[in-house]
């Protein structure tokens, strides 16, 4: 899986890397510019350029096992 924004829709998307199929993870994020990845927690975060940062829980593999 790979973890990407759409800066101008404001989304983050999950990208199955074997059959490029896309699922929208959360939106409403604004003009995104980073992405961190919080594989022990299962979480991700997102900055973006008005400063916001977010925190999506839930969202990594395995990650309601591990919370």
């Amino acid at each position: 899986m790979a973890y990407v924004t759409d800066h101008v829709r404001g989304r983050l998307y999950e990208v199955n890397l074997a059959d490029g199929m896309q699922r929208v993870v959360a939106t409403g994020l604004g003009h995104s510019s980073g992405v961190g990845l919080d594989t022990d927690n299962g979480q991700i975060y997102v900055s973006n350029h008005e400063g916001k940062l977010w925190r999506i829980p839930h969202v990594l593999p395995g990650a309601s096992a591990r919370s």
